[in-house]
């Protein structure tokens, strides 16, 4: 019986157990959920990015920006209330938004694109 094994039918079953182990291990270390929570972190990280932390509201005279950060008492952290960004040092640039509109009016149709996408 061990006369008709070949060197080949040995070495081909070497092949697939070794890729077998490797499966088993890929499959064992590989957590599907894990890695669509981490993916969904990475993409509300990328629209926080892109949120523009401020409102701009029409009033009778022309238009308003309204700051979206808050800092809750008892903190020196700001939370934006948009988005819900958290920093610590937060940097009034209102004025840079009265300048540029059509920038915050990008910056807004991509925030709510990618909300969508999302699903929030």
């Amino acid at each position: 019986m061990l006369e008709k094994i070949s060197y080949m039918d040995i070495i081909l079953t070497s092949i697939a157990i070794l890729l077998g182990f490797i499966v088993i291990k890929i499959t064992i270390s590989f957590d599907i959920n894990s890695w669509l929570k981490d993916r969904r972190k990475i993409k509300i990280y990328r629209l926080q990015n892109i949120c523009p932390h401020v409102t701009i509201l029409k009033d009778g005279k022309g238009y308003r920006v309204i700051d979206d950060f808050s800092s809750p008492p008892g903190t020196f952290e700001w939370q934006c209330q948009t988005c819900k960004r958290i920093a610590i040092n937060h940097i009034d640039n209102r004025q840079y938004w009265i300048d540029n509109p059509n920038d915050y009016y990008n910056r807004k149709k991509l925030f709510e694109k990618g909300l969508k996408r999302i699903g929030l």
